[in-house]
């Protein structure tokens, strides 16, 4: 481009504008699925993010976050996350919210159990003691499979036996 004529200036001029416009456009429709999200306006909230979307523009995690109000929608989306390998997604919506319960905990030590993360799987559980966050015998199916997966035998076992002393539980084939 050694000689821009007024076509090229136009050219690049527009370019420019609608890569702001772009910028813009994305930070301001986030901003919107939150509100809408936030005041009880769901429809609009949707409607915003395929907007986002149908401008080929790929919203972030907390843009999707922001319009999940129901935890079970987000402890599916961490599911989803953590078993197609996507740690990292995965502990952000976990941390992402303050109110999490027994299917959050359940899906994260999952996802922890399927990349042979067995530490990380006992760290959750602490956790989740420390809040009084009570399991059920899918999330102990779940922790065990966890220390099965990492070779945590003892921890394992330690856990095993927890089921009737510590939550008194009958301990069966599946669990």
């Amino acid at each position: 481009m050694s000689d821009p004529n007024s076509v090229t200036w136009i050219f690049l001029i527009n370019g420019c504008y609608w890569d702001s416009f772009r910028t813009v456009f994305f930070g301001l429709g986030s901003l919107m699925v939150r509100i809408y999200a936030e005041s009880c306006c769901p429809d609009e909230a949707i409607d915003v993010f395929r907007e986002i979307q149908a401008r080929g523009m790929r919203p972030d995690t907390v843009t999707v976050m922001s319009g999940l109000s129901d935890i079970r929608l987000k402890g599916t989306l961490l599911d989803v996350y953590a078993k197609c390998g996507s740690l990292k997604n995965a502990y952000s919506v976990f941390h992402s919210d303050g109110h999490r319960d027994l299917v959050m905990f359940t899906a994260v030590v999952a996802g922890c159990a399927v990349h042979g993360m067995g530490k990380e799987a006992l760290m959750i559980y602490s956790l989740m003691m420390d809040l009084g966050i009570k399991p059920d015998h899918v999330f102990i199916t779940t922790l065990l499979t966890a220390c099965c997966h990492a070779g945590l035998i003892q921890y394992g076992l330690q856990i095993f036996d927890s089921i009737r002393t510590v939550y008194c539980m009958k301990p069966t084939m599946e669990r």
